[in-house]
């Protein structure tokens, strides 16, 4: 069997083993009547927020905490305002002048959102401790169903939410709904496997205790979020999701938003990987160890490989038959060869991986209740279309990105 072809089952054969893993898992362990808890008695909790020129959002993000059902004479905001060039500090100001008891803020010069969270969290006093993103917008129970998380699984160190697109009123943010859908429903059922490897930043809450134990979040690391729930797995805590704590957030309008987005994910999730490489397949280090990093490196693998051999593929299939039907018809072979259909174990494996991915994601989406990807005036099944076939594939090129700009230290977006 030749290299590439080779490649080619490898990616095919990895592709269907996980989709039906998670589908296995969900037809398991899914429970669709089963709701987070409220929290009975909140604990006193301090919400970090760190800020960077979040002039246009942070009014309504606080807006948001002090309308939430969280217990007010229990709930801190502390406002880390990151050297902001624009108005965010006069809003911060304003905001404290309004709430003095619950709102307090530091200000300092630009150092990074790990920074701003670490200065942050040496203020903290209180038992827990949440992050939230200023432009982030948490539904008015989420936090108390977070804390429910706690008082129900006391032995948890961490719990996200369940982020959702703030407004879907363009095709990119359609299509990027039905992404972030798919991604808290496998984040649901990492859970079952004790692999949740993000805690996100729109809404994420922690044990005080722990955070400070573990030294805070990595300055040097372009995805904090990720790398402290690595961290946390690899320490052997647990992480949990709330799914019914739904929080709203701001996405990308643009493609180029959008990709270097991706590519920051995408190249802080590589450091993160880089970071943890030696805990390979090692029981002490929990599920990192065990799971999460041979997941994410063969997933990644495959991915590169997989992508540059279907596409290697595609493209010499169509140039030879193409260079076959033109000298066909020069030399009168009496026919010119259909190379659409022609039948081979390429083509075959690749509909079956098609309808297996379609399966999967209407799987994920009914199961979270997301029936407007399924509207078809609002350009909900165009959305569809287009994620499965186009969006997706748009993935590995993302990754090589990321890996070019790791290697040669490319760190401007």
């Amino acid at each position: 069997m030749e290299f590439i072809t080779a490649i080619y089952y490898l990616f095919i054969i990895s592709t269907l083993f996980f989709s039906t893993f998670f589908l296995i898992i969900y037809f398991e362990k899914w429970d669709k009547k089963k709701q987070d808890p409220v929290a009975k008695n909140p604990k006193p909790l301090t919400v970090l927020i760190p800020a960077y020129n979040e002039e246009e959002s942070i009014s309504e993000t606080l807006q948001c905490l002090i309308n939430s059902s969280y217990p007010q004479d229990k709930l801190n905001i502390l406002i880390i305002n990151d050297g902001s060039k624009d108005r965010t500090l006069e809003i911060i100001k304003k905001w404290h002048k309004k709430y003095p008891k619950t709102i307090q803020y530091i200000n300092q010069k630009n150092q990074g959102k790990a920074v701003a969270l670490n200065n942050g969290l040496k203020k903290v006093k209180t038992e827990f401790v949440a992050v939230i993103d200023a432009d982030s917008f948490p539904k008015k129970d989420a936090m108390m169903r977070m804390m429910g998380v706690f008082e129900t699984e006391p032995d948890t160190a961490a719990v996200t939410s369940n982020i959702q697109i703030k407004q879907k009123d363009t095709f990119l943010r359609k299509i990027q709904d039905i992404e972030y859908t798919v991604i808290i429903w496998i984040r649901k059922l990492l859970q079952h496997l004790e692999a949740i490897y993000v805690t996100p930043g729109p809404l994420a809450m922690y044990k005080t205790r722990v955070l400070k134990k573990l030294g805070g979040f990595d300055r040097k690391n372009l995805t904090e979020d990720i790398e402290i729930a690595w961290r946390l797995l690899s320490k052997n805590y647990k992480i949990r999701i709330a799914i019914d704590a739904i929080v709203l957030t701001n996405t990308p309008t643009k493609i180029k938003e959008w990709w270097n987005q991706r590519v920051r994910w995408s190249a802080g999730g590589i450091q993160t990987l880089l970071k943890y490489k030696n805990t390979f397949l090692k029981k002490r280090y929990g599920m990192v160890g065990v799971f999460v990093i041979p997941f994410f490196s063969f997933t990644m693998f495959t991915s590169v490989l997989g992508f540059t051999v279907v596409m290697y593929r595609i493209f010499s299939e169509i140039i030879f038959r193409l260079y076959y039907s033109i000298i066909s018809h020069f030399v009168d072979a009496g026919q010119i060869t259909n190379f659409f259909t022609i039948p081979n174990s390429f083509t075959f494996f690749g509909i079956v991986l098609l309808f297996l991915s379609i399966f999967y994601l209407l799987t994920a989406l009914l199961s979270m209740g997301n029936k407007r990807s399924f509207n078809i005036k609002n350009g909900g099944i165009l959305a569809l279309i287009v994620f499965t076939i186009f969006y997706v594939s748009l993935f590995p090129l993302v990754l090589l990105n990321s890996i070019y700009r790791v290697m040669f230290g490319i760190w401007k977006w």
